[in-house]
């Protein structure tokens, strides 16, 4: 049986194949008894439950002495794993590809054959999900018992040479991609008849290569090879004929031989119709170059009918690879399926029929479908779990969030340089470990694959508030079909009305270089640039001198800003009271609702309600109905920061000198600041606030991290703490910052304690850093102090990085007299890099001592795991909240996402650093505010027009407000009726997200 179906897919007859090789399977599990095997609620896809119980009966098996009895299972399972793989059941592969893979390891000789096999075939699968970091280390595993096993020369080696120039030529290492195949193309030709298909096979990947690089002639000579050799095999049916002349047709295409394309492309998408299941990725694929064909030979409307059945096909490829993924794996994905598909369909649609409402309202349905798909999948997970629908799931949740607490702890561990390389490697074991739990409960939950979340512009519309309207804009990068290559990127929005889905409107916004610069500068306006990391909340640097008048709000960068993306939509959004932003790219830093109009006095938020959702299909969740019930509400505020094991903290002064004032060194550690100051105002506005809803706030001591990660959907959730998120070059901010603000004689000592920061990358930031100080205003003799510190920093840490040895011998001096801490990890992981500082924050960061499994810092990672499904209201009071890495259509990975995936239905959260004491006001306001009739966002705009219309007047009246204008530094000169908080920087780094 497994030869007929080995058969069978050789001929690429894979509808033929799989149920031989299914029942081969059982088959063997038949014969050779259950001893060995467990069945799952899959048992086709489950049946060997080695782990443990193969050592318990390895006495057995070799008694029996049938080493091929196990052997003939695990090719069963093997040939029925590689069917589904070639077929584009990704989810149902892998799983049997592992078994089988772990079988032989504890059965077989490292160096057996058939294990080379078996990884070869799950890094094929892995290399088609887009996994190409794993998929890569299998094919060097692979290839190396290949060559431990098997003569020089044998057709085995070529394959996994041949799959890693594959993956080099994805990365354009195009030399070293040639190197592996001409290889690979000799053993073939010394191992192998001179038709054989193998060798066709290559022949395609070497012409692939040469078209990327442009050598056309070179490339339709392989092709045509190629060809012959199939059609001499009698091989015209076979789908790897079919993605020969489809790329045969993609070369044809670029010389602008349009007839011969066409011809090659509708032949291998009849060659898919009949040799492959419906809706196999192959076929997606086919259908997407004929279609980019149409385009380019003005056949817009047919290229957009292909376009939808390619992205209908890539729906359900999507779907089955996120029921079987981690979350890493998903945005591999996204980016090997999802950026090409909705990037070309966008391009078509934009360039060529934008005034299609038939077009436009499929553009909307696939960005609806395509944005921010991994927290749909992670959100779906956690909902599932929290549900209470598969109680057999809660223990194997727990285990993978434990295994990923021992991941954030690891990754925050700083090594000496001698174990520095052992720590890399315990770290990507672990981060293995925990990848491979999340996709086995990925397997148990249906809801993954998200056809309950896949809501289409009709949902959507529907539930739009009447008068409201739905603003989606998406960032993608431009197709020219003309020329077979991505231009520049830009940005889209659409416009979607309540209850009207049949009128969608699209407008191109432009370059998206130019509007994240006018991003970039609008965001400078309102916080000033050469400050804005400092994690204080110390709002003293507005103010130059102790002066009777605050400082003037430059308006004119929010009003470019307004221009160049808003005003091109007004005529569109006529009759709308409440607009619901779902942004893309940079535009998750802008607060909207604060773009000033023309005449100076009025903000967009006078016009609209303004609420914000990562994708216009966030807005379904209100469908999802729960049945737990919330708890009372959860206070937390005014963290001792500074608290031990042995309870001696000890606090570091505030400071108030302005910017202006100081000198570099001054100037730079102020930058550097990574220690958390306490935030007393919090405990003042929390004892306010919890009198007011009847329950206790947990302050100083008492606001831990648990009393966030052991909550269970409090109704209202309020966290008032510093925010920590840093972005991946902030560390080389950092080090720098030490460096310039240090002693010559101190800075080897820094560089040994940061070893893990000296490297080609922070070269650059240097570079880099020395170009934006150049542009700042300041004296000659700050630019030349800088340049001079800046030149013997680049010579230093040059010099370190050409030493071979793992421990540096900078200056002679021994690490160990040194205590590096944790704000020198480096992390690559986002969700990592954003947090909440709780009590004993400092203590963590600087390797003091506290209790076991006592969390004061609470990750974006750790948040995404708990349970907010019945909280209606979250208010994160913290600087930056809303901050964190940007991800092209998938949104912001920090704080912003953890706590969407959570399942809170609405989050308060900030875009910068906010002072804290006007941001108090801000939020008293806004509970007051906060009744049945009003929504958050409408409640929190009227708070904002609080703060920027109350007088020096109003502020005397009250304790807060007299420490709001003591903080200030305004004088006793002031006007009554003057509004010292009416810059933006006091109110408007606030949005609110979700219902």
């Amino acid at each position: 049986m497994n030869y007929r179906a080995n058969r069978l897919q050789k001929l690429g007859r894979y509808d033929g194949a799989i149920p031989i090789a299914e029942q081969s399977v059982k088959l063997a599990q038949q014969i050779w008894g259950k001893t060995y095997y467990a069945k799952s609620k899959n048992a086709l896809e489950a049946m060997l439950n080695i782990l443990g119980k193969l050592y318990r009966i390895s006495e057995k098996l070799l008694l029996f002495g049938k080493k091929n009895n196990y052997r003939a299972v695990t090719v069963a399972i093997n040939n029925l794993a590689e069917l589904y793989r070639l077929t584009g059941q990704y989810n149902k592969a892998e799983p049997l590809f592992k078994q089988a893979i772990e079988i032989d390891k504890i059965a077989l000789p490292e160096t057996y054959l058939d294990l080379a096999h078996k990884i070869n075939n799950l890094a094929l699968l892995y290399s088609a999900q887009g996994r190409y970091k794993e998929a890569e280390l299998l094919f060097k595993e692979a290839l190396e018992i290949y060559k431990i096993a098997l003569p020089e020369n044998h057709p085995y080696l070529a394959n996994p040479l041949g799959s890693i120039a594959y993956l080099y030529r994805t990365q354009r290492q195009y030399n070293e991609a040639e190197t592996l195949l001409k290889q690979a193309l000799e053993i073939k030709k010394i191992a192998l008849p001179k038709n054989h298909p193998s060798l066709a096979t290559t022949l395609n990947n070497i012409a692939l290569l040469y078209k990327s690089q442009g050598r056309f002639n070179e490339a339709e000579i392989l092709y045509k090879e190629a060809v012959e050799i199939y059609k001499t095999a009698l091989l015209e049916s076979h789908p790897d004929f079919a993605s020969t002349i489809s790329n045969q047709g993609k070369l044809y295409k670029s010389q602008r031989r349009y007839n011969e394309a066409e011809i090659l492309y509708r032949q291998a998408i009849e060659i898919d119709k009949i040799a492959l299941p419906k809706n196999h990725p192959d076929l997606a694929i086919h259908l997407k170059y004929l279609a980019e064909l149409l385009v380019a030979t003005d056949r817009p409307k047919e290229a957009l009918k292909l376009m939808l059945k390619s992205n209908k096909i890539e729906d359900m490829t999507i779907r089955r690879i996120f029921a079987s993924s981690s979350d890493s794996d998903r945005m591999a994905c996204i980016q090997q399926r999802v950026v090409p598909y909705l990037g070309g369909l966008l391009s078509l649609v934009y360039q060529y029929l934008p005034h299609s409402q038939a077009a436009k309202q499929a553009a909307l349905n696939l960005v609806l479908k395509r944005k921010a798909l991994t927290a749909t999948a992670l959100a779906a997970q956690n909902q599932a779990v929290f549900s209470d629908r598969y109680p057999q799931l809660q223990e194997f949740f727990r285990q993978w969030r434990e295994k990923c607490k021992e991941l954030l702890a690891f990754t925050y561990e700083v090594p000496p340089p001698e174990k520095l390389e052992a720590h890399k490697q315990q770290l990507a074991q672990l981060q293995k470990e925990c990848n491979e739990l999340e996709r086995q409960l990925a397997q148990k939950i249906p809801e993954i694959a998200m056809q309950e979340q896949m809501g289409d512009r009709r949902a959507v519309a529907s539930e739009l508030l009447e008068g409201g309207k739905l603003l989606e804009f998406v960032r993608f990068d431009v197709f020219d079909f003309q020329n077979d290559s991505w231009q520049e990127t830009r940005y889209l929005a659409f416009v979607l009305a309540a209850e009207k889905p049949s009128e969608v409107e699209m407008m191109d916004l432009g370059e998206a270089e130019n509007i994240d610069r006018l991003i970039s500068l609008y965001r400078e306006s309102v916080i000033d640039l050469e400050i804005q990391q400092v994690t204080t909340l110390d709002p003293s640097w507005i103010y130059t001198t102790e002066s009777t008048q605050a400082i003037t709000y430059n308006s004119q960068p929010g009003k470019k800003l307004r221009e160049a993306v808003f005003d091109k939509l007004r005529d569109k959004l006529a009759g709308c009271s409440h607009l619901v932003i779902a942004p893309d790219g940079d535009l998750n830093l802008v607060p909207f609702q604060i773009l000033p109009e023309d005449d100076e006095t009025t903000i967009l938020q006078d016009e609209y309600n303004i609420s914000y959702v990562s994708v216009g299909r966030e807005l379904l969740r209100r469908r999802i109905k729960t049945k737990g019930t919330a708890n009372e509400p959860l206070i937390i505020a005014d963290p001792n920061f500074d608290w031990s094991q042995n309870d001696a903290g000890i606090r570091q002064p505030e400071s108030n000198m302005a910017v202006s004032d100081m000198n570099v060194s001054q100037m730079f550690g102020t930058l550097a600041g990574v220690e958390f100051k306490r935030l007393k105002a919090t405990a003042d506005f929390a004892l306010t606030i919890g009198q007011q809803l009847g329950v206790k706030p947990f302050l100083q001591n008492e606001a831990t991290g648990d009393r966030l990660l052991k909550c269970k959907s409090p109704k209202l959730l309020i966290v008032a703490t510093h925010g920590y998120y840093t972005q991946r070059w902030r560390e080389y901010q950092r080090l720098l910052i030490e460096l310039l603000i240090c002693s010559q004689e101190k800075q080897a000592e820094i560089l040994v304690k940061n070893y893990g920061f000296v490297d080609e990358e922070f070269l650059e930031y240097i570079e880099e850093f020395l170009k934006y100080i150049e542009a700042l205003q300041k004296s000659e003799n700050f630019h030349n102090e800088i340049r001079e510190k800046l030149g013997a920093i680049y010579s230093l840490v040059k010099q370190q990085i050409n030493t071979t040895s793992a421990k540096p011998p900078v200056n002679n001096m021994e690490f160990e007299t040194f205590k590096p801490n944790r704000h020198q990890a480096k992390v690559e992981n986002p969700m990592m890099r954003s947090a909440i500082a709780f009590t004993g924050a400092n203590t963590w960061f600087s390797g003091g001592k506290l209790p076991e499994n006592f969390p004061t810092m609470v990750f974006a990672q750790d948040i995404a795991g708990i349970d907010l499904w019945e909280t209606d209201l979250t208010i994160l009071i913290a600087c930056q909240s809303g901050l964190g890495d940007v991800q092209t259509g998938e949104g912001v990975f920090g704080l912003r996402r953890a706590f969407a995936v959570a399942g809170s239905k609405t989050l308060i959260m900030s875009l910068w650093s906010v002072p804290t004491l006007a941001t108090m006001l801000l939020m008293e306001q806004f509970l007051d505010y906060l009744k049945p009739d009003l929504s958050p966002a409408e409640a929190f705009k009227k708070a904002q027009q609080y703060i920027i219309n109350v007088t020096v007047g109003e502020l005397q009246k009250s304790k807060l407000g007299r420490d709001i204008l003591a903080e200030l530094k305004l004088g006793n000169n002031l006007k009554i009726d003057s509004k010292p908080l009416a810059h933006p920087y006091f109110w408007g780094a606030w949005v609110c997200q979700g219902e």
